[in-house]
């Protein structure tokens, strides 16, 4: 029996184009929105897309989360060093996505993210950049208290929520 309608990896799978590919594709409009809820094509609109164009649109590979925080870091002049501390983290590069100013093209990003290269370029260009990683990396005690204007020792003994009334809110 025919399949009458398609999810993502299905659709990709009869197209004969990778999955990364198809949702890179989906993402920038190359591929139409769902026509079948919940968030399944039809088999006429799968048969109708173009899978070279969708092929064609994926210009390079996917880059993990942790490629994509090496390059964000490399752009902002501060490179991820092998073995040190890392300057910008795929955690920054999951909250990216979550905004987002990254598409997710992994089926389970669960199981680590993929990113397209040429967006991650983009997202490296942007003026803001430094603003954007500053707001999206996770804080340690020493950051929290300098970012809400209080004593270290007064971050430590109060709670968050202690700490949003007395600093007038983050």
């Amino acid at each position: 029996m025919r399949r009458t309608e398609y999810d993502a990896g299905q659709a990709a799978k009869r197209l004969k184009v990778p999955a990364t590919a198809f949702r890179w594709a989906l993402h920038t409009g190359l591929v139409p929105a769902p026509d079948v809820p919940p968030s399944r094509w039809s088999r006429a609109v799968v048969e109708a897309m173009d899978a070279g164009a969708i092929r064609a649109a994926m210009t390079a590979p996917p880059i993990s989360a942790s490629a994509a925080a090496d390059r964000i870091a490399d752009a902002l002049g501060t490179p991820n060093v092998s073995g040190l501390r890392a300057f910008v983290t795929a955690f920054v590069v999951r909250r990216f996505t979550d905004r987002g100013l990254l598409a997710e093209l992994a089926a389970n990003p669960d199981g680590g993210s993929l990113l397209h290269p040429g967006q991650v370029a983009d997202v490296c260009r942007r003026e803001d950049l430094a603003d954007l990683v500053a707001a999206d990396t996770p804080l340690g005690p020493e950051q929290a208290a300098a970012r809400l204007r209080v004593r270290r020792v007064d971050f430590t003994d109060c709670s968050v929520s202690d700490l949003y009334v007395h600093s007038g809110g983050f």
